[in-house]
């Protein structure tokens, strides 16, 4: 069902709060992108093209789950200008990111695969008490690297085409790496939900991006 309208958009907030929000602040699921939502849309600036879809296919490992998050970046006329997968591994102690396949434009042609060494923490069960977490990772397949830092600033509301979100997790995302440049971000992560909105600036060339949420597909 694709949410398009106030109604959609009250299913959503219902769903959320039906959510368990009192672990929020204690364990990183909450702020990942639920089983219920299965593709987001984001408004682009800076970009190849003015929209991005995410696509995301979950599978269970064990206790844990494997979330396949396919982005598809377009054009103004509608052409794919860009194609990857992003894969994470969530547990019942973080969420890291495990593993990138880039394509050709048209999704069916795999041009490179990095896995990392180790995984590379995106949300970790002790952020909120720590105030900080930084990881290294290298990459298997080449002789690049990359090490992410990231570090939570707060906790606040924000608001983005979609709508309003509150109780976000504000975090900043130092990245530094061989492989496609060193880059500086700020990510709201809110309940359920997910990434709503990101702010990028590349420090080499100065080049800013920005992402924010403005449809939602559930399940």
């Amino acid at each position: 069902m694709r949410i398009l309208s106030i109604t959609g958009k009250i299913i959503l907030t219902a769903l959320i709060t039906s959510f368990n929000t009192a672990l929020m602040a204690a364990v990183p699921t909450p702020f990942v992108a639920q089983d219920f939502i299965a593709a987001k849309v984001f408004n682009l600036e800076g970009h190849c093209g003015p929209t991005s879809t995410w696509t995301y296919s979950r599978t269970p490992v064990g206790s844990d789950m494997r979330i396949d998050r396919t982005h598809v970046r377009q054009d103004a006329l509608g052409v794919n200008c860009k194609y990857f997968v992003n894969s994470f591994m969530s547990t019942a102690i973080d969420y890291s990111w495990i593993q990138r396949d880039q394509y050709d434009n048209a999704g069916a042609v795999l041009v490179a695969s990095y896995i990392w060494d180790r995984p590379i923490p995106r949300i970790i069960l002790s952020m909120v008490d720590q105030n900080m977490v930084g990881e290294a990772a290298s990459s298997t397949l080449d002789t690049g690297h990359i090490v992410d830092t990231t570090t939570l600033l707060g906790v606040e509301s924000v608001t983005v085409p979609y709508g309003t979100f509150t109780n976000c997790l504000k975090l900043h995302v130092l990245r530094i790496t061989s492989i496609a440049g060193d880059v500086s971000r700020i990510v709201w992560r809110c309940p359920s939900v997910g990434i709503v909105k990101m702010i990028q600036g590349h420090t080499t060339t100065g080049k800013m991006q920005v992402w924010e949420l403005a449809d939602i597909t559930l399940q």
